[in-house]
């Protein structure tokens, strides 16, 4: 039986790694440690957030920011983050279940004003997180942040994460080659653990 090609020591000490933090940090969003300390440095208590894929990154944030929309598709889940924020005593998030489709999934950040978030985290279904960027892209106000998770699947970088697609590959869908595009000249900061990578841009 062959093994997964991304399996190796490197990978399993990176894995071990990010395991550890983990459980060191429960309250901690599933992001790279770095992605985390820098969120963390620049996120404000008079902020609006937005995020697609409720979870850990719920709670975090909106402990963070004066304001938080979450989406989530499964019902189970929702149900299970919305116990979590009522124990947590949070006040300030807008849970909202949606229908695993494009339309639906999308269609919630559509309803906020251009320029009105500082953060959008997009996580979620992975096949609609191009169109869940290029929704969120007019959105974000000037200096605001926008976090893509799991970053090495979808957009060309040296990455040795498992997925990654590698630094001369073509974005996999015509719409990640438009995101690619769109955010060509927004400073960047791509983090990577070894078992996956989030990406932060800035908006100009």
């Amino acid at each position: 039986m062959s093994l997964p090609c991304h399996w190796s020591l490197r990978y399993f000490r990176d894995k071990a790694l990010a395991t550890s933090y983990a459980c060191l940090h429960p309250g901690s969003p599933w992001l790279t440690r770095r992605a985390v300390r820098a969120l963390n440095a620049r996120l404000e208590p008079s902020m609006a957030g937005f995020e697609w894929g409720a979870g850990r990154s719920t709670i975090w944030i909106a402990r963070r920011l004066a304001r938080l929309v979450s989406i989530e598709h499964s019902p189970e889940w929702h149900a299970r983050v919305a116990r979590m924020l009522e124990r947590s005593g949070a006040t300030n998030v807008a849970l909202r279940l949606t229908l695993p489709d494009p339309d639906a999934y999308v269609a919630p950040i559509l309803e906020t004003p251009d320029a009105a978030l500082d953060i959008v985290l997009v996580d979620g279904i992975s096949v609609l997180r191009d169109r869940c960027v290029l929704a969120a892209i007019p959105k974000l106000k000037p200096g605001g942040m926008l976090v893509l998770d799991d970053a090495q699947r979808y957009l060309p970088r040296f990455s040795r994460s498992p997925e990654a697609i590698g630094p001369n590959a073509d974005p996999p869908t015509l719409h990640w080659a438009s995101v690619a595009a769109a955010l060509n000249a927004w400073p960047l900061v791509w983090t990577s653990d070894g078992v996956k990578d989030t990406a932060i841009w800035t908006k100009p």
